[in-house]
């Protein structure tokens, strides 16, 4: 075990079992019991345009399919359908996601990078990739697009966005009232998957409406001295 590493606190709700470094220091994410996949690990950055721009959130229907589900650890490839109904005046939108083994139809592959994201529009589609700059396509279509000018700040980094919040109270680009909900949503992917069933998602009631068996996914039980209140 690593001198700086405090096992006991590292494990925090999950449950003892001796150190081992395939946990540590990366691959925790993969395990159930510390992470939450490549969907807890990925989607919150590659899915992000599409929750910012588009608005998404409300109740959603959400169906995943991979390979049979492991007791310990998340799967290699799964495949998630988000489907968010009308929102205000805004349409229905349909979101997909493919992780680890799994890959989009060819036309589409061809299109985004391995870490990346695509809109899918009527009259056009914008691929970004993770930690890139938005193109739109197909590219001779678009070559007298002008973009408008910016309406948001340049960042810092989160790192010094994070310690300027602590240290005055400041706005962080994306704080819990944008995060927490949208983190709850893209976890139920993982909540389809281990159920095995297309889940209806109410955000007002915190529950799975259409299979109450489907809400034992949505928490787990945490050890002694670190229960949620």
């Amino acid at each position: 075990m690593p001198a700086n590493l405090d096992w006991d606190l590292w494990l925090g709700p999950a449950a003892k079992r001796p150190y081992d470094p395939a946990y540590v220091p990366f691959k925790w994410r993969g395990w159930w019991d510390f992470g939450c996949g490549a969907v807890g690990d990925m989607a919150i950055h590659l899915a992000d345009p599409a929750f910012w721009g588009l608005e998404l959130g409300g109740k959603v229907r959400v169906e995943s399919k991979g390979p049979p589900p492991q007791s310990e650890s998340a799967p290699t490839w799964m495949e998630t359908t988000f489907a968010f109904g009308p929102r205000g005046d805004r349409g229905p939108v349909t979101l997909h996601w493919y992780e680890g083994e799994a890959q989009p139809p060819a036309a589409i592959a061809a299109e985004i990078p391995m870490n990346g994201s695509l809109f899918v529009g009527e009259k056009g589609r914008i691929a970004i990739a993770h930690d890139g700059h938005p193109k739109l396509l197909p590219e001779d279509r678009f070559q007298d697009f002008v973009a408008p000018a910016p309406s948001l700040p340049d960042s810092p980094g989160h790192h010094a966005q994070w310690i300027a919040a602590c240290k005055t109270g400041s706005r962080t680009g994306s704080d819990f009232s944008y995060a927490a909900p949208f983190t709850e949503t893209v976890l139920l992917g993982n909540v389809a998957y281990r159920a095995g069933l297309a889940i209806d998602y109410d955000p007002s009631t915190g529950r799975v409406t259409n299979d109450e068996a489907a809400n034992g996914w949505l928490s787990k039980e945490y050890r002694s001295g670190w229960e949620v209140a």
